[in-house]
């Protein structure tokens, strides 16, 4: 299981992300971040950023709850990457479109034509990131049985709603130990 999780780990961040890491990248490296104190055991890009240790906790957590065979893993983790980068770029194109439609309502003389033209390309590129993700998930389902593939679905529906608790529930914590202070 450690080597598939290595492996998955390898593939899924680059050398670059590593760079700064005081501790080989192998499978020594996912054990020491899962069993031991994982802020020591985090490369230092990391620590700058939560995204990353979430990202590594959901492919972790995904390895260990699908079970995969070296093969699948092989093939499952690329896909699992593409679908990350395909999600981040329509993530960052639709903001870009979405800024642009703001700043042209903001004109006082604004165009319909502008407009539209900008409403058409927010919904091409919709289309567009549905398309893709569903070829990605044909291509997963073709590695994964069936119940690997339901597991798989049904933790890509939880998940972020898991994270997004965990965080509620930190801040909460961290807010009742907050000293009150009285004027």
């Amino acid at each position: 299981m450690i080597k598939i999780i290595a492996t998955a780990s390898m593939i899924l961040f680059s050398t670059i992300l590593y760079a700064d890491c005081d501790i080989p990248c192998s499978a020594h490296f996912m054990n020491d971040c899962m069993i031991r104190d994982i802020k020591s055991a985090l490369p230092r890009d990391l620590e700058k950023d939560p995204r990353d240790i979430v990202e590594r906790v959901r492919v972790y957590r995904l390895a260990e709850l699908l079970d995969l065979t070296e093969e699948q893993s092989i093939r499952f983790f690329p896909q699992l990457k593409e679908l990350k980068r395909l999600r981040e770029e329509f993530r960052l194109n639709q903001e870009k479109i979405l800024q642009q439609l703001e700043e042209c309502l903001r004109k006082p003389f604004k165009k319909d034509t502008d407009l539209k033209s900008l409403i058409d390309e927010l919904e091409q590129l919709k289309r567009k990131f549905y398309e893709d993700e569903t070829k990605i998930h044909k291509e997963i389902s073709k590695i994964l049985s069936p119940e690997q593939y339901a597991k798989f679905l049904m933790f890509q529906a939880h998940f972020g709603k898991e994270i997004r608790e965990m965080i509620r529930e930190a801040a909460r914590r961290h807010k009742k130990f907050q000293p009150r202070l009285r004027f």
